[in-house]
């Protein structure tokens, strides 16, 4: 394939195929209403266990450290034991939506962006590379707590450390925020391999490995491209965000809610264009020739001739002539 920009390439194909999108935006919106559909539930199900006296409101109001955090405490108590038993009812069935939306969702997509080249849909390996993705997730999530845990035990009885404690325990949070987000970027490629290729999970998230190996500059010209895309919506929906506020006072209420969702959901709908943009690019990248470094070709010496080149005959039967 000849060298182009994959971003360009890209959005040529989301251009041109409005369905990717459409179809980005139906699966991850079928995960995303069902998830909020169970916060809003564990929400109405914790405030109705939770009841705050008069006195409790006039400490808060009163920006008493000491006695809010008391208040909080309690607060938390309560809500607490009503979350941890809604999650575990919902989170194994978000776990299995999530990853059946994603598989065939992205097979759907992939398969439209490959077009010929798509092979027969292995769903099992798409499928393990999802549930690779929830593993790595919670294994970060059980990093978080696990090391917040450690942090606080190691410093249990020392209250002159606690900053220390703070910036250690901020430290490998963020150690371990890098890398899921390096694992969970690779696996959210390898379906590209899967459909193309058809390798199982494993060898996917390899060859989503060997793509940046290969193609480092134009790897990550994609992803610093789109991740300023990404920033800029994020900074004009903020700047915009600010609409509904300003409306607090000569608007209702459900005038302003209204507003406020509506800007919402116009982010939600860019940040899924920009997502299949970006497998879109990969994908162009994928297609490319591995890029082979080479040094300077030899120079070609003319060709020999077979027989030896006779020499010219010497005037004068080969005596040279004296002169006295």
């Amino acid at each position: 394939m000849a060298r182009s920009s994959p971003t360009r390439d890209g959005w040529r194909t989301v251009a041109q195929t409005p369905s990717l999108a459409l179809a980005e935006i139906a699966w991850r919106w079928t995960f995303g209403i069902a998830l909020w559909a169970v916060l809003a539930y564990i929400a109405l199900s914790s405030l109705g266990q939770v009841r705050i006296s008069d006195t409790e409101i006039k400490l808060i109001r009163a920006f008493d450290p000491y006695a809010s955090s008391y208040v909080l405490l309690r607060v938390l108590n309560a809500i607490v034991p009503v979350v941890l038993r809604v999650v575990g009812y919902a989170l194994p069935a978000l776990v299995v939506l999530w990853i059946a939306s994603a598989t065939f969702g992205r097979a759907a997509t992939l398969k439209a962006m490959l077009g010929d080249r798509a092979g027969q849909v292995r769903w099992s390996a798409l499928a393990g590379v999802n549930l690779l993705r929830v593993v790595v997730l919670f294994a970060a999530v059980l990093g978080f707590v696990g090391s917040s845990i450690l942090v606080g035990r190691f410093f249990r009885g020392t209250p002159e450390l606690l900053g220390v404690a703070i910036l250690l325990s901020v430290g490998i949070n963020l150690l371990i925020l890098s890398v899921w987000s390096l694992l969970n970027w690779f696996l959210s490629l390898a379906p590209i391999f899967v459909m193309r290729d058809g390798m199982g999970a494993v060898s996917a998230f390899g060859a989503s490995l060997d793509l940046f190996r290969e193609h480092s500059r134009a790897y990550m010209g994609v992803a610093i491209g789109l991740g300023m895309v990404r920033l800029v919506l994020l900074i004009v929906v903020s700047l915009v965000s600010f609409v509904p506020v300003g409306m607090i006072g000569d608007f209702p209420a459900r005038a302003i809610i209204i507003v406020g969702i509506t800007v919402a959901l116009v982010y939600w709908v860019l940040m899924d264009v920009v997502q299949i943009w970006r497998i879109a690019a990969y994908v162009s990248l994928a297609e490319y020739e591995p890029e082979v470094l080479s040094a300077a070709l030899p120079v070609e010496l003319p060709p020999q001739p077979d027989h030896p080149i006779e020499a010219p005959p010497v005037p004068n039967g080969g005596q040279t002539e004296k002169s006295f």
